[in-house]
């Protein structure tokens, strides 16, 4: 059952109406349509209509920027570039935790006592196939080794034995030497299966 009362102007239309009795859903401030387009053409219906143009652009424009960013994060989801660079991180991340309570691979430095990061031997920019390796990855001191020395590969060298063995190194270093490039499935995969080791260390 429809609702009705009379066309009669509230808030910023106070004063205007017909006195008609209308349906209630179609009143706007307490007035009918054909009151309500009259009213629009009164100082304070163009400010209303102004204020209310301004606010729907912005609602658009919010919803347009909304879009783009979504399809954005769409086609990174589907580029190899994206892919890789967030199973690194996580990958990054598992290093940081198995490690943590290890001394810096380069310089001995005493775990708790530096910033780890996830120090690659073979660098992961330029040896992408062993760059998701656990055995070519190690905590090393961020500030000193990785960021200044870039590396320490040096140092890195004598003692990555002392995690790895000898064989595992051969292995690494012939790796190392392959091009391997994972497809995004592959990485997908990586990526989970990082996930779920982080999970286990933190239990």
């Amino acid at each position: 059952m429809k609702q009705t009362k009379p066309c009669k102007g509230t808030s910023k239309a106070l004063g205007y109406g017909c006195g008609a009795i209308v349906d209630t859903k179609t009143r706007k401030y307490g007035i009918c349509r054909p009151c309500f387009l009259k009213w629009l053409k009164t100082p304070e219906g163009s400010e209303y209509a102004l204020t209310f143009a301004k606010t729907v652009r912005k609602s658009n424009e919010k919803k347009i920027k909304q879009e783009i960013t979504k399809q954005k994060n769409e086609l990174n989801e589907s580029s190899w570039s994206y892919q890789y660079q967030r199973t690194l991180k996580k990958f990054n991340e598992y290093i940081r935790k198995r490690d943590k309570d290890k001394p810096c691979i380069s310089c001995d430095k005493e775990a708790g006592s530096y910033k780890i990061s996830s120090g690659h031997f073979y660098p992961q920019g330029q040896y992408k196939s062993v760059a998701l390796d656990e055995r070519n990855s190690h905590g090393q001191c961020w500030y000193d080794c990785n960021k200044n020395k870039h590396g320490n590969l040096h140092e890195y060298r004598k003692r990555i034995t002392n995690r790895i063995t000898a064989q595992e190194l051969v292995e690494v270093d012939e790796l190392a030497r392959k091009t391997v490039k994972f497809t995004i499935p592959e990485l997908k995969e990586i990526y989970d299966y990082y996930k779920q080791k982080i999970k286990l260390l933190n239990k």
